[in-house]
Order: C-alpha cells, then structure tokens, then sequence
C-alpha cells in the first residue's frame, strides 16, 4: 500500500523519523531480552520467570520481560532503574515469517524496525560484527531483513499478508521489538535485535493454541487438551507448530551456545 503521494509506507515513515547517529553495539553489559520464559530457557538451560535475569557469559545477562509491548516498555524501564551505566540492549526470541524464503530456525538480523501501531521507522543501533561472524560461522542460516512490531498476534497467512501488504519491506513479525527499541531510545540505550523464525508466512498458529496460552506467554496444557478434544482436527497443525518450536528451540540453544563459549567477543 503506498501513500498519497505514492512513497512506500515504510520510506514514508522513514522521513518522518528521527535519524540519530548510530554506533555500533560493544559487547560490554550487554542484556538480551527475552519475552517468554521458553525463549530464555532455550538460550541458557535455565528456567527464569518474568521479571528475572541470568548471566550467559561475561558482561552478558539475559532478561525476561514478559509477552507483549507493555511488559517490553516497562522491562527495559526496569533495567534502566537497576543497571548502572548504560547498559546495551539486544533482543533475542522467536518472530513469525512475512516472507517465503523464511523458515523455522532462521535467525534474521533486524536491519530496521517498524512499529506497526504508528507507523513509524524506529532506529536501531548495528549490533557487534563478531556477534554476527559467531552465529553464522556457528552453522546458522543468519538473514538480515525489515521487522515490524505489532499490538497484537499476527496468526494466520491472511493476516500476514495483509501485514506484508502494508509493509512491502517486511520480512518477519513480532510483538516486542518496536517497544524495546522505544523505551532504549528514551533512556539513551543502545538496542538492536534478533529474531528466530518459528511460524513460516504459510503457517497458521491454530486457535488452540493461541487461546491456551496465559498470561505469562507459556501454554496451559490442560487448556490446549481440551480444545483439541472439541476439534481434533486443529491436531495436523498443531502438529506442525511443534515442529517448527524444536527447529527454533535448536536454533535459540545453538545462539546462547555460541555467545557462551570462552573468548565470546
């Protein structure tokens, strides 16, 4: 969809933005901000509740903030109160694909972000090169791409076109970045992020599902049982669903992996 005066929305957006200077991201203090306690499980082995922080490695911790922009604006809040110094801020969980050419288990390095709620181009800051070099000489398909944040979740293969539609640069889509990224900025916080592909353009997340997730982003199994027994036939694509988590979990586990080992950059 274009503007009036027939721009993209996203180079619309992009003039409209503020356009600081940008440097790159030190791995010195650096958090990696997670929204589900799944996410960061699958990076560091460790089981943390909302609110919660475990360190990695040297001079890196990971943070859980909890689903959803609100929880993401008032995590990054949160640490800006506690840390001292600033501290930089790398989000790193899981994204759904707007795109074909990506799959479940891919990381995609956000090249720029877009909060959907606004329509707005958010700036980011270029995260450290020897991060990148790591994860993908560590056997991981890295893509960089646009990312666009969204208010709400985005489940079906209409509602990622219609996204895709709007946003022709858009190559995944998530519910925290842009809200992250926001509250960074205020507080003078560096902030980049990447994201590993779970639900591909063509996936559906069955309403089974979605609907028996809490509050806290994590499945109420007794919940999804019994929507599944009051229609079975959700089962193949929940089935699906699975699959595409452990390709992403593996994916999540290999990054906290690579960004443990000794001499990390």
């Amino acid at each position: 969809m274009a503007s009036r005066d027939g721009r993209a929305p996203a180079a619309a957006a992009r003039e409209g933005a503020e356009s600081p200077t940008r440097t790159a991201i030190t791995p010195q203090a650096l958090t990696l901000l997670c929204a589900l306690p799944r996410e960061a499980a699958a990076l560091c082995n460790a089981r943390l509740s909302i609110g919660r922080s475990q360190p990695l490695a040297d001079q890196i911790a990971i943070f859980v903030s909890g689903p959803g922009p609100d929880a993401a604006r008032d995590a990054v809040t949160a640490l800006g109160r506690s840390t001292d110094g600033t501290p930089a801020l790398l989000g790193f969980g899981v994204a759904g694909a707007l795109t074909p050419d990506l799959v479940a288990g891919d990381v995609l390095l956000a090249s720029e972000l877009i909060d959907d709620s606004c329509s707005q181009v958010l700036a980011l800051d270029p995260p450290p090169s020897s991060f990148r070099d790591r994860l993908q000489d560590g056997g991981l398909r890295l893509r960089t791409g646009t990312l666009v944040s969204t208010d709400t979740v985005v489940s079906t293969p209409q509602a990622k076109n219609a996204l895709r539609e709007r946003w022709r640069a858009a190559s995944a889509v998530d519910m925290e970045s842009a809200a992250y990224a926001r509250e960074a900025q205020r507080l003078g916080m560096p902030f980049s992020t990447f994201r590993v592909i779970i639900d591909e353009a063509d996936m559906a997340i069955p309403r089974a599902a979605a609907s028996s997730l809490g509050a806290d982003g994590e499945t109420h199994l007794p919940t999804l049982l019994l929507r599944l027994l009051r229609d079975p036939a959700q089962l193949p694509a929940l089935m699906r669903l699975g699959r595409a988590w452990r390709r992403a979990q593996a994916s999540l586990h290999a990054c906290g992996r690579l960004l443990s080992e000794p001499g990390h950059p």
